[in-house]
């Protein structure tokens, strides 16, 4: 990927949401090391991660629920009350991720409406998908 922009994760948003993203929502392009957290459980939720490369393991207690790689997105618990992380991520490997400030994207979608829609659908899919991976593995 050459610029956020690029994210797949952006890819079900409209180019004008994007650039408002992009102009409006401070973003920084951070790197962790293997075992480094990304966030950690019932700290409060005032990120959100694109990532870019490496591995992240989603986790609570000694489980780890999901594995996410590079094009995924990660912490959506900043959209909700009481605004704090229900997991813990951690890096499986040097990990590369774009952080968003999440309370700035957030009065950006309380600001239109039309973007926060186009957002939380985007959430929305991840989160299904995450919730039949855990299911799937449970089943197995």
């Amino acid at each position: 990927m050459n610029s956020i922009k690029d994210h797949p994760f952006f890819g079900g948003i409209s180019p004008a949401h994007v650039d408002l993203i992009v102009k409006g929502v401070s973003a920084n392009l951070v790197e962790y090391e293997s075992d480094a957290l990304l966030l950690t459980e019932g700290e409060p939720a005032n990120q959100f991660f694109l990532i870019e490369s490496g591995l992240v393991a989603i986790e609570t207690g000694a489980a780890v629920i999901q594995i996410i790689g590079p094009g995924e997105a990660l912490g959506w618990s900043w959209l909700f009350p009481p605004f704090n992380w229900h997991f813990r991520a951690r890096a499986l490997h040097r990990t590369k991720a774009y952080i968003l400030d999440a309370g700035s994207l957030l009065v950006l979608c309380e600001e239109n409406h039309s973007l926060g829609y186009e957002l939380i659908r985007q959430v929305t899919q991840i989160a299904i998908t995450h919730m039949e991976a855990a299911i799937k593995k449970l089943v197995l």
